[in-house]
């Protein structure tokens, strides 16, 4: 039998990660993240490092009509910035809202930074925290770092 409370601790390898100026300025010419939204740009390789929120408010410059809309203007930042998405969590609650969190998908072949953690263990940091109510969806959180090599000029879309 499973415990009630079986989290497992994420682990993103003893390697600081990267902050990308071009990743952090696209996200905010997208509307991603509005300009007076902070980023956490203290400790590399902390949890918190590359991570903006806003409160309760929207730390993007734009709502959006349903969670599958924002997703898509996120894998566009993704594709540009030379990464992919998944969703790794989603629950829907009445009347058009939710929430759900995006993860980087590292693609096979994508170097960690840290070459001593088993690479089965490691996450990447990069997370998008979306939620909605009544069909406006906002960015809750966004975690814009990564802690491996991204592919170089993007990706095409499919």
């Amino acid at each position: 039998m499973v415990p009630a409370s079986s989290k497992v601790k994420l682990c993103y390898g003893d390697v600081a990660f990267s902050l990308e100026a071009a990743d952090l300025s696209k996200s905010r010419e997208m509307g991603l993240l509005r300009p007076g939204v902070a980023v956490q740009e203290a400790k590399p390789g902390k949890g918190d490092y590359g991570a903006a929120y806003a409160r309760r408010d929207n730390a993007g410059a734009e709502y959006h009509g349903s969670q599958k809309a924002i997703q898509i203007r996120y894998k566009e930042f993704a594709q540009a910035c030379g990464f992919q998405l998944v969703v790794d969590h989603f629950s829907a609650k009445g009347q058009g809202g939710g929430n759900a969190k995006n993860v980087c998908n590292k693609i096979n072949g994508q170097q960690f930074y840290d070459k001593e953690a088993p690479e089965q263990d490691i996450r990447c940091p990069f997370s998008m925290n979306v939620s909605g109510m009544d069909g406006f969806w906002k960015i809750s959180r966004v975690n814009l770092c990564h802690n491996h090599f991204k592919a170089r000029g993007g990706f095409k879309s499919s």
